[in-house]
């Protein structure tokens, strides 16, 4: 096929997709996300280490506080419950197996019966290695997951201030969910984290142009997702499908890309190949099991035991306004209504287009998410905590939009929000 004149033979990617567009070099967003991917190839080596170090500190601390206050006065308090103590025992099993047979048998156990949640059993496990067969090793583990978080976000406000940063971060460790993604010992939570991160690295965009990296971080998210809990990875996979349609109907919306539909198909293919990679010879393994409990769970005798005796309304509002939101989300729900609008004012003010196809494709996601938990009967505060993970990503997002936004007009002096 031959290039057409307006694109140099030389063209990169980036130049391919992007480059050719004037509304959207044009738009005040365009240096950042809703919802966009600034890098950190131009930050030195030691800035780098200094921010993960940073990241490590907090999340330390975070952990910490969480344990204490929960070792006194909470969950940790109180003697271990299900679901807890079912990866409990199941990471002290292997864990003795490990010292007395060694990690071979160790292996060959894994593959004869595979854990009902892997990520879980190994956390549990190696805190149980680190800190001996307390109650609050595990918990202590979650940290990780507190970590992962900071780290993802440091890459997606890449470019803005560490100050910026630090506040957007203690934003987001004050949702509830957050608390309860240390002391809850369940994977529930990091799967709703990781799979919120890969559907805004894949719908927030940009995301042709972004570079293999992010296709491939959008893939180490979604197969951590799909190992993380294994029994919940039908709603795992159609959300980030459909994140990755919307996400591509967006990427033709905003950019006038040569080749558009190959750069599409490659960053598919090394999402999906990164996460296949991750979570595919676990489910080999334990597909039978997976398929098992979800039907035992969701249609057999256990069925009845998850099932929320309400009305419609009550059944719809329940992961929102009802006790499922009120776990996971508190009043933070409407903090995030408020910031919503404050993006849209200050994206109608300014004319920037693109934001609303990001936007656009972020809410086709996010109602997706709602109908798959919702609709079922089958409820508990984590079996739908997908929505309060997207909804506390998205908050930080719109937030760090407003931000870049008000600062570039600001700074062009067309007018001035805040």
């Amino acid at each position: 096929m031959t290039r057409p004149p307006s694109i140099p033979a030389d063209a990169t990617e980036t130049e391919m997709t992007y480059g050719s567009n004037p509304e959207a070099d044009s738009s005040p967003s365009n240096k950042g996300p809703l919802l966009s991917h600034a890098g950190a190839s131009n930050k030195g080596l030691w800035t780098v280490l200094f921010r993960v170090l940073l990241c490590a500190a907090l999340a330390i601390a975070f952990t910490a506080v969480q344990v204490y206050q929960s070792f006194h006065y909470g969950r940790l308090a109180l003697p271990i419950t299900y679901d807890d103590i079912s990866y409990f025992v199941d990471a002290q099993w292997r864990l003795e197996h490990i010292y007395e047979h060694g990690l071979l048998e160790f292996a060959k156990d894994y593959i004869r019966t595979p854990p009902h949640s892997p990520v879980s059993t190994m956390l549990a496990l190696i805190g149980f290695a680190l800190f001996g067969f307390e109650d609050w090793a595990p918990a202590a583990m979650n940290g990780l997951i507190v970590f992962g978080l900071l780290l993802f976000l440091q890459y997606r406000l890449w470019d803005l201030s560490l100050s910026v940063w630090l506040v957007l971060s203690a934003y987001a460790l004050t949702w509830p969910l957050m608390g309860h993604a240390v002391v809850e010992f369940r994977p529930d939570i990091l799967t709703a984290l990781a799979t919120a991160c890969a559907v805004v690295l894949i719908a927030g965009g940009p995301w042709i142009n972004s570079g293999a990296s992010h296709h491939y971080l959008a893939g180490f998210c979604m197969g951590l997702a799909l190992l993380a809990k294994p029994s919940i990875s039908p709603v795992t996979f159609l959300v980030i499908i459909v994140a990755m349609l919307a996400g591509a109907w967006t990427e033709t919306r905003v950019s006038a890309a040569f080749e558009k539909r190959d750069l599409i198909v490659r960053s598919w293919k090394r999402c999906l190949l990164t996460a296949a990679a991750l979570a595919a010879p676990h489910y080999l393994l334990g597909w039978q099991h997976i398929l098992s409990y979800i039907h035992m769970n969701v249609f057999g005798k256990y069925a009845s035991s998850w099932q929320y005796q309400a009305g419609v309304r009550q059944q719809f509002s329940y992961y929102l306004t009802g006790p499922g939101g009120q776990v996971m989300m508190g009043r933070w729900l409407g903090l995030w209504a408020v910031t919503l609008a404050a993006a849209a004012v200050v994206a109608a003010r300014v004319g920037d287009k693109r934001i609303w196809h990001h936007a656009g494709a972020i809410a086709v996601v996010g109602l997706t998410a709602y109908a798959l938990v919702s609709s079922p009967t089958v409820k508990s505060p984590f079996l739908g905590v997908i929505l309060a993970a997207l909804l506390l990503l998205t908050s930080i997002e719109l937030q760090a939009y407003l931000t870049r936004t008000t600062r570039t007009v600001s700074a062009s002096g067309r007018f001035r929000v805040i």
